[in-house]
């Protein structure tokens, strides 16, 4: 089967904490990147971290937040 990527913007706020909002049910990977400047490439990525998120049924839209706990992050 083929996969479809999907995209969410995420809100982040200043103490680093994020948010994205309605996202329906399924099973997700969650990769964060950080780039050295603003509209960088994936050649430019200087920390980037990856989690499998899983959103259970019956959670949409406004049942409050998933806790995915601290997301490992590493330089590269």
């Amino acid at each position: 089967e083929e996969r479809k990527a999907l995209y969410f913007t995420i809100y982040v706020e200043p103490d680093g904490s994020f948010r994205i909002d309605d996202v329906p049910p399924g099973t997700y990977e969650l990769i964060i990147y950080v780039h050295d400047k603003l509209g960088g490439s994936l050649d430019n990525v200087i920390i980037q971290g990856t989690r499998e998120v899983i959103v259970p049924p019956g959670t949409m839209p406004t049942d409050g937040p998933i806790d995915l706990g601290d997301i490992l992050l590493v330089k590269r």
